[in-house]
C-alpha cells in the first residue's frame, strides 16, 4: 500500500492451513493470519502452521514451517530470524532465515517453572 499515492500496491492470499480439514471450530480455529513483522529487507507473515517471508517488493522468498509450529500465536522478526510462539506445542522456537532451530524453550522441560504453575 503506497500512503501517499493512496492505492493498493499488491495483494497476496491468506492461504487455509493444510489442516484446516480436521478444524471443529468455524469461527477462527487455523484460520487466518497470526502475526505479522519486518526487517529492513524482509517481512514475515505467520499462518497457523506456516511462516511466509518476503521481500519489500512483495515476492515471496521463503516459506518457513517446522513440527513445532503448532497454532503459531504470534512473531517477533529478529535481523537473524524469527521468533515463534506455538500454542500446541506450548513453545517459543526462534529459526533462523534458512529454517534451522536457533533456539527453543518450553515450560514443559522447564521443570522448576511446571512445578510452580501446578
Amino acid at each position: 500500500m503506497s500512503l501517499r499515492e493512496r492505492r493498493v500496491l499488491k495483494t497476496w492470499p491468506i492461504l487455509e492451513s493444510r489442516f484446516r480439514q480436521f478444524d471443529l471450530n468455524p469461527r477462527g480455529g487455523l484460520r487466518g493470519g497470526r502475526g505479522i513483522g519486518s526487517t529492513a529487507d524482509r517481512l514475515v507473515i505467520a499462518m497457523t502452521d506456516r511462516l511466509y517471508v518476503f521481500d519489500r517488493q512483495w515476492n515471496q522468498v521463503a516459506e518457513l514451517t517446522h513440527p513445532l509450529f503448532g497454532e503459531v500465536h504470534d512473531i517477533l522478526v529478529e535481523p537473524d530470524g524469527v521468533w515463534v510462539t506455538a500454542t500446541a506445542s506450548d513453545a517459543l522456537i526462534k529459526v533462523g532465515w534458512d529454517g534451522q532451530v536457533l533456539r527453543s524453550w518450553s515450560w514443559r522441560k522447564d521443570p522448576a517453572l511446571a512445578e510452580a504453575l501446578g
